[in-house]
């Protein structure tokens, strides 16, 4: 006797004659119609196979399962769940679908509507053997068959001779062999993988056949001496026992145990039907299910005896199928069945534990009782849900189609909610409000703007009342923030990979929660010269080090497969980690790339240079920090500060002017050079603030803080505080001014520092004795007018001796404005020698050379010596010879609203951007050099906008929030305009593939 391996895949079926029983159109194999039938089968009944016998606790039931759905079942404890997924697992397209499990067989017992033996071999040392070595029965067991179908475990390859673990299953059939052909198989030592010599176990003498007594009953397990214990593999001792081979056929395939030595098992091919004989018995049973109940008016029915004392005789009544037209009745048994009950259990439909099988298998015969019967079984379970079930599958479509039909309506709803829920997080991001609230309660933004959603969309309110898989988790949450932030990263990273050259703009600060953070942005130039500076993100490092900070930036840049090799500028703080000429960060980074020179931040250099000028002027420096006293005064008090809003109001309706300056402001230290606003505010505010310092007085009763506003008040009304503080806003109002041009993001270093060397000419032209006289007379008259005392000189003071170095007398002024004049004029000496200073640096002059070589050209001046320091220094980067000769060009092709003589940089720039793009790479060498220019920025304000950013988003309530979260919700919020252009779409389709949750919501 053979057994043969018959491979599921291996034979095409027939279609079935009625349309509703034929296997999908795309599945053309009778392994993948088995496989749907079996996914059908499973899905419709999940409850039953979750409470089969033969899987007790959740140990085997898991064995029983795929790797994925024994991740669900480990992860929800439902059984039901777990088998759900089994069954849509199957019907995927993507991964490849399976069905090897051991629950698989179970389902093929019912599809097949015979019973199914797992055969599992003997010697594999598979600790869970007992559970896949045995019979199971089909779901309705009144349909059972008493001929199995036997189902081996295999694994790629075939069957090898040593231990194994198999991962597939392939059904196999008992032929009839001859004995002959069998003795020289075993004599045939050399041949390995066969099935016979593989189950056989070794024989001390030929042809010998152990008795039936191990032979295993029917539907159960092998018997313990077959089958080891769980967790233990079989014994090698085992294998030299006196047995027959085949031990797991049942009873009625065996042959007599007195079989003639050497004979072999026989057993006739027709008493085991194919998978194809048995699918076209399903034929047979389907054209039952087609036809209308058997309902024979006009038959003259038998009669039965009823009673034990007194014999009546009754019969059916045809008046009975007028009122219950689901009886089915048959002549030959006189006995009435359900048509829908038979129909729905023929079809695996009926899955209610109390199956009346009276009316399905047995039939019903009590005439005497029959109204009361037949009312009882239609308002049973079994027939309601026979019904239901009926009802639902009246589409005449194949349940395989049906069942697909459905997953797909599933997971078209799913990916609705899920975009919804994108879409939620992608706002909130956008505007940078918090998602979570106390505890996620169901008072935080991200729950509220879910159930806003639900008013509009019913399916969305659905999915939010599932008790899980909800997706709203803040797991969830994190996942798909990081998967938005990853796609605006991945397309800004590939636009600056693009671009020819960039530029790193680096700076730190703390967070709320103390942690150093670390923001890194990047400028670039597109093709159409336009300057793009983007926030890349925050980096959290340990220690404000040079080596920390510039091993944090290249290991942004190898994140983002950025090359340094493009780098062309630094623009850092002057702190000396960051500046430093030896161990600094822009010295780490030029030791990599000489190319990329740094440049100190120009609102930055302003800032230094503006202090430094105000510290060597006392007085000037005694007015700003009495303009800081007076600002805690007033803003740190609300009684104070309403009281001068009053006052305010008040002296406005008695000058009869509808218009009232603006209120104190803040003087904030840390700030870039803003502080004119609020030298000017008080002394627009001058009398007002002296009334609320009577009023103050009136009522304090701290003596510390009468003794603040005191001081203030006498300060106030000397005239060297208010002349301080009348040069320091004309000073500094120039200094503002260049700031906040500075801080313009399309402006570059060169075009900086052009604006800062015309604003130190500016200030210079204010030391002339006609400025210092305009102003002297605009200082007393304002003076006057606020009731500040009358200038006068200093006391003089004479020199100690011991520092007396010659016999000059010592000079005294001899009238307080020549006092004041040289004040004045050393104010602005100051002023202008600091900002020179503090923007002269080596690395700039690189760019400087760049952009006289473009402006020299237009105006017809020589630039050969700024050229070749630009080459040079450069290299590769430009092609000397084609450089000169399109420089040339553009010089003679020049178009502008101003006079050659007159161009500067942006006016080049300006030109440049309309030419097309064929005249751009006909002047290609000139387009670098002109990208090399704008790619370095003045400021590094990007950076600090993002701190600005921080504050608002990892603020004092939110201080707990992780690291990656916290880039994320940063790169959403910062980069508004790429968050709105963001697809919800692709969001969705990379979360999906990138956990397998395709079987939940399907592809995008």
């Amino acid at each position: 006797m053979l057994w043969l391996p018959m491979a599921t895949n291996a034979a095409t079926i027939e279609k079935l004659d009625d349309e509703k029983k034929s296997i999908r159109r795309d599945t053309g194999t009778l392994a993948s119609g088995l496989r749907y039938l079996c996914a059908a089968e499973l899905y419709m009944n999940a409850s039953f196979y979750a409470n089969l016998d033969a899987f007790g606790n959740d140990g085997e039931f898991g064995m029983s399962l795929t790797g994925s759905a024994e991740n669900v079942l480990s992860s929800t404890n439902d059984r039901e769940s777990a088998i759900s997924h089994e069954a849509l697992e199957t019907c995927c397209i993507i991964p490849r679908p399976k069905w090897s499990s051991l629950i698989h067989i179970a389902a093929l017992a019912s599809v097949l509507k015979r019973p199914v033996y797992s055969v599992y071999p003997s010697n594999t040392g598979f600790p869970y053997r007992y559970l896949f070595h045995q019979q199971f029965n089909p779901r309705d067991c009144a349909l059972s068959s008493d001929q199995p179908i036997y189902i081996l475990w295999s694994v790629d390859g075939g069957l090898p001779n040593g231990p194994f673990t198999p991962n597939h299953f392939v059904s196999i059939c008992l032929r009839t062999s001859n004995p002959e052909n069998k003795t020289l198989a075993e004599k045939n030592k050399k041949r390995t993988g066969n099935l016979t010599d593989y189950f056989a176990p070794k024989r001390t003498k030929p042809g010998t056949v152990q008795s039936d007594e191990n032979a295993p009953e029917k539907g159960k397990p092998q018997s313990d001496e077959n089958a080891p214990e769980k967790g233990k593999t079989q014994s090698d001792e085992n294998t030299t026992e006196k047995r027959e081979p085949f031990t797991y056929l049942t009873d009625e395939h065996r042959t007599s145990s007195t079989t003639a030595p050497g004979a072999e098992l026989i057993v006739e091919s027709a008493t085991i039907p194919t998978m194809h004989e048995i699918l076209d018995s399903r034929r047979n049973q389907d054209s039952f299910e087609n036809q209308q109940p058997n309902q024979p008016r006009n038959f003259k029915f038998p009669k039965r005896p009823f009673g034990k004392k007194t014999i009546e005789y009754r019969s059916f009544q045809p008046t009975w199928f007028h009122k219950f037209k689901w009886i089915h009745y048959d002549e030959t048994l006189d006995k009435a069945y359900c048509h829908l009950c038979q129909t729905a259990s023929r079809r695996g439909l009926a899955t209610s534990s109390k199956n009346s099988q009276t009316f399905i298998a047995t039939g019903y015969t009590n005439w005497n009782d029959a109204n009361r019967g037949f009312m009882k079984h239609e308002q049973s379970d079994c027939h309601l849900e026979s019904v239901q079930r009926l009802n639902l599958d009246k589409s005449n479509k194949d349940i395989s189609i049906a069942i697909t039909a459905q997953v797909s309506d599933l997971r078209e709803k799913n990916r609705s909610c899920l975009l919804t829920i994108i879409s939620n997080l992608k706002f909130l991001g956008r505007q940078g409000l918090p998602l979570r609230g106390r505890a996620d309660d169901s008072d935080s933004n991200f729950n509220q703007l879910n159930v806003l959603r639900c008013e509009d969309n019913q399916n969305f309110r659905e999915w939010l009342l599932r008790k899980s898989e909800k997706y709203t988790s803040p797991e969830i949450q994190n996942e798909l923030l990081k998967i938005m932030s990853q796609i605006l990263v991945r397309g800004i990273s590939e636009d600056i990979r693009n671009s020819l050259y960039y530029a790193l703009m680096a700076d730190e600060t703390t967070d709320v929660s103390n942690r150093e953070q670390l923001v890194i942005c990047i400028r670039w130039i597109d093709e159409l010269l336009e300057v793009h500076e983007d926030f890349i993100g925050l980096y959290q490092i340990d220690d404000t080090g040079a080596k920390t900070i510039s091993d944090s930036i290249q290991d942004v840049l190898l994140r983002l497969n950025i090359s340094l090799s493009q780098c062309r500028g630094q623009t850092y703080d002057g702190a000396s980690a960051m500046s430093g000429q030896k161990t600094g960060v822009q010295k780490r980074i030029k030791d990599q790339q000489p190319k990329a020179l740094y440049n100190h931040c120009h609102g930055h250099r302003l800032n230094l240079a503006c202090s430094d000028s105000i510290k060597r002027v006392k007085i000037m420096c005694d007015a700003l920090d009495t303009t800081q006293e007076i600002t805690k005064l007033v803003k740190k008090s609300p009684q104070r500060d309403t009281k001068l809003e009053k006052i305010r109001k008040a002296a406005m309706y008695e000058s009869e002017d509808d218009y009232m300056y603006a209120g104190i402001r803040v003087l904030c230290p840390t700030r870039w050079t803003v502080k004119a606003d609020a030298m000017i505010a008080i002394i627009n505010n001058y009398e007002s603030l002296k009334k609320l310092w009577e009023w103050s007085l009136e009522k304090l009763k701290d003596t510390d803080m009468k003794a603040r506003v005191r001081g203030v008040d006498a300060h106030m009304q000397r005239f060297d505080f208010f002349f301080g503080l009348s040069l320091g806003e004309c000073l500094l109002r120039n200094a503002d001014n260049l700031s906040a041009g500075l801080q313009t993001k399309d402006l570059s270093a060169a075009e900086g520092k052009v604006m800062a060397l015309k604003t130190v000419k500016a200030i210079s032209l204010m030391r002339t004795e006609e400025a210092f006289s305009l102003f002297w007379q605009k200082v007393i008259t304002f003076a006057e007018q606020r009731g500040v005392d009358k200038p006068c000189l200093p006391r003089h003071k004479r020199m100690p001796a011991r520092l007396e170095t010659g016999n000059a007398e010592p000079y005294y002024h001899e009238t307080p404005e020549g006092y004041f004049r040289q004040i004045y004029l050393l104010a602005i000496d100051h002023m202008v020698n600091s900002i020179t200073d503090r923007f002269d640096t080596p690395d700039f002059d690189m760019y400087v050379n760049a952009e006289q070589v473009l402006i020299k050209c237009i105006r017809g001046d020589e630039f050969e010596g700024e050229l070749h320091a630009v080459t040079t220094f450069y290299g590769d980067d430009f092609q000397e010879d084609n450089l000169r000769c399109q420089l040339r060009m553009i010089s003679a092709n020049f178009e502008s609203d101003c006079k050659r003589e007159d161009a500067n940089f942006a006016d080049i720039v300006k030109y440049v951007k309309t030419l097309s793009k064929g005249e751009k790479v006909w002047l290609n060498e000139v387009v670098k050099l002109i990208k090399l220019v704008l790619v370095m920025p003045a400021t590094n304000a990007t950076s600090e906008r993002s701190f600005s950013s921080l504050r608002r988003m990892k603020s004092y309530l939110r201080s707990t929030m992780k690291q990656e979260r916290l880039n994320s919700l940063m790169f959403l919020n910062v980069h508004k305009d790429k968050t709105d252009g963001l697809n919800i779409h692709d969001v969705a389709r990379e979360f999906v593939f990138k956990e397998s949750r395709y079987n939940t919501f399907g592809e995008f």
